[in-house]
C-alpha cells in the first residue's frame, strides 16, 4: 500500500482541473520531520492555480489535511517542513482557475528531528508541533525567532516554564527604571447646586474655598445620584466663620452619578471637586 523509504518521489501528470492524490508515504517510525517539495516542472492554461496539501493518516483510509504549502501558479519549486503526524503521508493536489495540464514532482524526505521537534530558528509548516522542556542555565541564549519560526521552550530544574518580560509595562518608566503611577481624575469648580457626575463614577475628595468677604452658613451635601436627593455621602456645615479653606477626603465609589447640593442659605464659598466618570 504505501513505500517505506527514506524519501519519496513521484512525478505527476495532471490533464484537468480536479483533485488529485499522490501515492502513499509510510513514515519510519524513528523520524519526527519531514521536508516537502511541490515542483512544478510544466504548466498549461490561462490563468491556473495549484494548491498543494499534505495529508496524515494513521490507516491509510482516513486522512486529514496538515498546513498546505504556498499556491503555485507557474514552474517553480515550494518547499515547507512538517512534523510527523501519523504513520502515513500524502500529497492532495487541487488544479482550479483556467486550467490545462501540469507536471508535478512530490517530493518528501523524513528526518530525525531533535526534542522539540524542530531545529531552532527554522520554519516550520505544521500547526501540529509540541515543545518539549530542556534544563538550561541562560535563557538568554534562546535563539531569536519571529513569526512562522519556532524555538524550544525552556524550564528550570523543578520543571517550571522559565518565563522572562520582553514587553513594557504599563507606568514603566525604561529610561529611569522606574514604575510610575499617576493619578486619573478630573476636576470641576462647583458654587452652585450641581450634577458632577452623569453615571457611576468615583469621588476623590471635596475642597472647600472661601470665595468672598461673608460666608453665610449652610449646608452642603454631596449625594449618590443625578439629583438632590437619595443616598447622602457627606454633609459639610459651613458656618460664617468659616476660614481660607478645607479638604474633605471623600474616596467613595458612586453607584448611580453624584450631585452636589447647597442648601438654601449657604454662599460666600466654591467647592473644588476631584472626580472620575
Amino acid at each position: 500500500m504505501a513505500e517505506q523509504h527514506q524519501d519519496f518521489n513521484e512525478v505527476i501528470a495532471i490533464a484537468s482541473s480536479t483533485t488529485t492524490f499522490s501515492g502513499v508515504y509510510q513514515i519510519d517510525p524513528e523520524m519526527r520531520l519531514i521536508d516537502i517539495e511541490s515542483e512544478v516542472q510544466a504548466i498549461a492554461g490561462a490563468a491556473p492555480t495549484i494548491d498543494v496539501t499534505p495529508q496524515f493518516s494513521s490507516d491509510g483510509s482516513t486522512w486529514v489535511d496538515d498546513v498546505a504549502l504556498t499556491q503555485q501558479t507557474a514552474t517553480g519549486t515550494e518547499k515547507g517542513r512538517v512534523a510527523k503526524a501519523k504513520t502515513y503521508m500524502r500529497f492532495k493536489i487541487v488544479t482550479a482557475g483556467t486550467f490545462t495540464s501540469c507536471t508535478m514532482r512530490m517530493f518528501a524526505q523524513a528526518i530525525p528531528g531533535n526534542d522539540s521537534g524542530v531545529k531552532d530558528g527554522e520554519t516550520y509548516v505544521s500547526s501540529v508541533l509540541s515543545f518539549m522542556g530542556a534544563v538550561v542555565a541562560d535563557v538568554t541564549a534562546m535563539a531569536a525567532v519571529t513569526i512562522g519560526k519556532a524555538t524550544k521552550l525552556f524550564t528550570d530544574v523543578a520543571g517550571r516554564l522559565i518565563v522572562t518580560l520582553g514587553t513594557q509595562l504599563a507606568g514603566e518608566n525604561l529610561t529611569t527604571d522606574k514604575l510610575e503611577t499617576e493619578q486619573n481624575y478630573t476636576s470641576q469648580w462647583v458654587t452652585a447646586d450641581a450634577q458632577v457626575l452623569s453615571a457611576a463614577g468615583y469621588i476623590k475628595d471635596l475642597l472647600v474655598v472661601r470665595t468672598g468677604s461673608a460666608v453665610i452658613a449652610g449646608t452642603i451635601t454631596l449625594y449618590d445620584n443625578t439629583a438632590e436627593s437619595g443616598t447622602t455621602k457627606a454633609a459639610i456645615r459651613v458656618e460664617t466663620t468659616f476660614e481660607e479653606t478645607q479638604l474633605i477626603p471623600i474616596n467613595s465609589e458612586m453607584g448611580t452619578g453624584a450631585y452636589l447640593g447647597f442648601d438654601g442659605t449657604v454662599s460666600g464659598v466654591a467647592v473644588y471637586i476631584t472626580k472620575r466618570a
